[in-house]
């Protein structure tokens, strides 16, 4: 098998977006790919080309895209919590019309993954979209207990006439890709995460649990800590994929799934209906280019908060769930009404 692509070296074909030319030129616009590309403002402010074209579709705009779209929309299920359906909306319009038109929030993996795989498709990247089962042991020591598939990840081959793979995942809510990653084992094939202490890799291994010998792509990630030799630092597996290509009926079914099974008593993260989790990334320097940038993380889990800046942390506790909304409309720049607190009470989830 050649060297970063799909087991039978496949080539992905060209599928239909979701999403219209108007659409996706709006979502560039609210992740601020043109900002970020070149200076097309006037000093008022207003754009000085009325026609916006869409990017072409290389590696390099790959990498910009998914960074930007990492930072523009947070991970956050509060839709599942504060909603009377206590359900997510996964669908592309109802996506497109919270994320890039309301800007009223972000959404967890099905709709940050949703969103951005039907916008590549836009832009004219050959993708395709699999699922992955989830580590539930927290510790690097000790094999991996895998949970059921509830993660969307993207196959993306973003070169013509080639069939090398990346893989793309801008919705695993902290430890994940936060640029793409060629779909190889090679040992150089590490990339950073959201600081140069920060590094990723993939494997292939056995899942444990598995009655057939057949290898698995892992995805993992170490943590270098200052003083410390790199080399002595372990690797976590944080989840596990095939290559198997999964339809949007198949997300909105997990995605089901998650906002409303009870978690298995093991690992509270195998659902989001017991869990008040939101993550947002933030640049920490904005005056290098997008693809150099370091990137800082706001985590909220709970009732703390916590702000995460390289190996430096910082953190703030609310208590009530007035004092909840707030924090989560200030940080996160997502507006619960206070009346919606009626559809918390008597939930695990609920604070006092």
């Amino acid at each position: 098998m050649a060297r970063g692509t799909l087991h039978d070296g496949a080539f992905i074909k060209h599928m239909p977006s979701p999403f219209s030319k108007t659409q996706v030129i709006q979502w560039l616009e609210a992740i601020q790919f043109y900002d970020a590309k070149s200076n097309l403002k006037d000093e008022r402010g207003r754009d000085k080309d009325s026609e916006r074209e869409l990017p072409p579709a290389t590696l390099e705009n790959l990498t910009i895209l998914t960074r930007l779209h990492l930072v523009a929309f947070p991970f956050e299920a509060t839709p599942i919590h504060y909603s009377r359906s206590h359900c997510m909306d996964v669908s592309p319009e109802g996506l497109f019309q919270r994320l890039v038109v309301q800007r009223a929030g972000g959404s967890y993996c099905y709709g940050l993954n949703g969103l951005l795989f039907g916008m590549l498709r836009g832009l004219g990247y050959r993708a395709y979209a699999g699922q992955a089962r989830c580590n539930g042991n927290s510790s690097p020591e000790g094999p991996p207990e895998y949970l059921q598939t509830t993660h969307m990840v993207i196959f993306v081959q973003p070169f013509p006439e080639s069939n090398l793979t990346y893989i793309v995942d801008d919705g695993f809510g902290g430890g994940g890709l936060t640029r793409p990653i060629l779909l190889s084992d090679d040992e150089d094939n590490i990339v950073i995460g959201t600081t140069s202490s920060e590094k990723q890799r993939l494997r292939k291994a056995s899942l444990p649990q598995a009655s057939l010998e057949d290898p698995a792509w892992t995805f993992e990630v170490k943590h270098e800590k200052p003083g410390q030799n790199p080399s002595n630092a372990p690797w976590k597996v944080v989840y596990s994929f095939s290559e198997t290509e999964y339809f949007q009926c198949d997300f909105e079914a997990m995605s089901y799934f998650v906002s409303t099974h009870p978690p298995y008593p093991d690992s509270p993260f195998s659902t989001l209906r017991d869990v008040m989790i939101l993550k947002k990334y933030f640049w920490i320097d904005d005056k290098v280019d997008v693809e150099k940038r370091d990137i800082g993380t706001f985590t909220f889990y709970d009732k703390t908060l916590r702000k995460h800046v390289g190996q430096d942390k910082e953190d703030r506790t609310v208590s009530t769930e007035e004092e909840r909304i707030a924090l989560i409309k200030d940080i996160f720049n997502i507006q619960i009404d206070t009346d919606a607190i009626e559809n918390i009470r008597g939930r695990k989830v609920a604070l006092g």
